[in-house]
């Protein structure tokens, strides 16, 4: 299982698509078909597909060995498969360190 580590060298790209929600669906589908592909490339690490509670917004959290990777998935990316123009209503996006974790205290006992 995949992990989030501050600890790591990782780079993310952070991608947040407000969409219709009647088409969350859809959307999800395209949106796990380009992870399966981005899978299938060099640096390539995890990705993570979120949607909101109302079904309006889907945030997708991609992480990458190093930002060479991620740019050279960005290029292909925009030539081979780019997204319809009426995918989403907006999308924001960033690229991302992550800099800090914090999970539950264990509960297991020594």
């Amino acid at each position: 299982m995949a992990r989030i580590d501050a600890e790591g060298k990782l780079v993310t790209l952070v991608v947040m698509m407000h969409v219709d929600p009647e088409l969350i669906d859809e959307k999800i589908q395209h949106v796990r078909e380009l992870a399966y592909q981005h899978s299938k490339r060099p640096g390539f690490v995890s990705c993570s597909i979120h949607k909101s509670l109302d079904n309006s917004k889907l945030v997708e959290y991609i992480q990458w060995e190093t930002p060479e990777h991620l740019q050279a998935m960005r290029k292909s990316f925009q030539s081979e498969s780019p997204q319809p123009p009426d995918f989403a209503k907006r999308i924001d996006w960033g690229i991302m360190n992550v800099v800090e974790v914090v999970e539950a205290p264990s509960t297991v006992k020594d």
